[in-house]
């Protein structure tokens, strides 16, 4: 017998990247810095919306 929990969602964000129309192309043209700075970005937007918890 198989029990199934509805309600548990994972809720947690990864802040380094997200998904995008130039996600592979950014991987050869970001240094290390850009990088930094988009995940502040990233970071700060979702602080904003308080919705998910950190991971990275």
């Amino acid at each position: 017998m198989k029990t199934v929990l509805p309600g548990f969602i994972d809720m947690y964000v990864h802040i380094a990247s997200e998904t995008g129309p130039y996600k592979y192309l950014e991987k050869f043209t970001l240094n290390e810095a850009d990088i930094a700075y988009k995940t502040q970005e990233i970071a700060l937007r979702t602080d904003e919306q308080r919705n998910c918890r950190f991971n990275d």
